[in-house]
Parts: C-alpha cells; sequence; structure tokens
C-alpha cells in the first residue's frame, strides 16, 4: 500500500520516511537483517501485470529458502519507496505473504504469512495509494476495524485486531493476494480521474 498523508491529533502532517538504510538503521529485527542496498533484486510490479490478478497460493514452511531475507527485502523496497504496505505479489511471487510498518518505526516492522482477515465493524471511506499504481489516489471503501489471523517468520500462529490505518493496511494487502486491486475497488468517476495513471 502506497502513502499517503496523515495528521497528527494537532492537524499537522506527518510522513513515513524512507531511506533508513542511510542512517545504519537495519531492516529487519525479527524479519530478518537486510544492510546493503547493492544486494537488492526485487522491483515492484506495476499495473496491470498479471501477476497482479493471481490468487496467491499457500505459502509452505519449506517454500523460501531464506524466508528472513526476503521479507527483509521487501521491507526495504517498501520503506525506500515510502510505502506502508507490500504484498509478495507485488514484487512478482504469487504467495500469500506480505509485510507492513504503518507507523514507520522499527518495532512495527510485521510480516504476516497465509492472513485471514475478519471484518468486524460498518464501512468507511478513504483514500488509497499503491505502490504498483504510481501517483494513483483512490477513495475505497473498508470495515473500521478487522481481526486478522496469520503465522509469523518463525511459523508461530498471530491474532490480532485493529482499526484505523493499520486495518486499511491490512485490507488493502489481503486484496493483492487475492488478486484484487483499488483499480478494482474504484467507482467510475474515481478510474476517470485518475486514467492517466492506469494507462
Amino acid at each position: 500500500m502506497g502513502h499517503h498523508d496523515r495528521r497528527t491529533p494537532h492537524g499537522q502532517r506527518s510522513r513515513q520516511t524512507g531511506g533508513i538504510c542511510d542512517s545504519g538503521e537495519v531492516y529487519g529485527n525479527e524479519l530478518g537483517a537486510f544492510r546493503d542496498r547493492t544486494t537488492v533484486t526485487m522491483k515492484i510490479v506495476h499495473y496491470p501485470a498479471a501477476v497482479l490478478r493471481e490468487r496467491c497460493e499457500p505459502l509452505r514452511q519449506e517454500s523460501l529458502d531464506d524466508l528472513d531475507g526476503f521479507t527483509g527485502e521487501m521491507l526495504y523496497l517498501m520503506k525506500t519507496h515510502n510505502g506502508v504496505g507490500l504484498a509478495a505479489s507485488q514484487v512478482g511471487h504469487a504467495i500469500r505473504l506480505f509485510v507492513c510498518n504503518h507507523t514507520g518505526k522499527p518495532h512495527d516492522n510485521k510480516c504476516y504469512i497465509n492472513p485471514k482477515l475478519e471484518p468486524e465493524e460498518e464501512l468507511e471511506s478513504g483514500i488509497e495509494g499503491c505502490l504498483s499504481m504510481p501517483g494513483v489516489q483512490i477513495p475505497v471503501m473498508r470495515a473500521a476495524i478487522c481481526s486478522i489471523s496469520a503465522f509469523d517468520l518463525q511459523w508461530n500462529p498471530i491474532h490480532e485486531k485493529a482499526g484505523g490505518l493499520l486495518a486499511r493496511v491490512w485490507q488493502h494487502e489481503v486484496d493483492h493476494l487475492n488478486g484484487i486491486t483499488i483499480a478494482d475497488r474504484a467507482v467510475p468517476t474515481a478510474l476517470l480521474v485518475n486514467r492517466r495513471h492506469l494507462g
């Protein structure tokens, strides 16, 4: 999911910054260290690439040799593009995994493997961008609160509940894992406004 401007309680803009490796910070913590930008092999796949339409397959424990490195590189790519979430399909891998960080703080780096969502509240509208659709900003209806069940990098079960931006990020990224983009959720007028970026 792409970055969009957020406002603090005092009405000031807050902005998640990229380029954290410039300051020597390690991307990963429990997600695995990824220090060296020269080893980046992933690229963000842009709409309308076919992989963005695929329903991703569940990930098995033996599927990836270096899961820590894979997710660490995803986080690096997400943050250097000023994003708050990135699904594996957005880097060309049709597997059910996404990473996110809705605050920009290292301790909020998260990875969700084989996630399942349960919406728990009424829908609300919010503007969303997407790293696979540079320049696109589309209002999307999402559940205000939802729960997620998944596995972490050690294959421990995760059960979490959230509202606000984090709930929206979860829903956006799980959409990607199901082959759905924000363009699929857009009303015709929003598609018309964004037609130059969608091609």
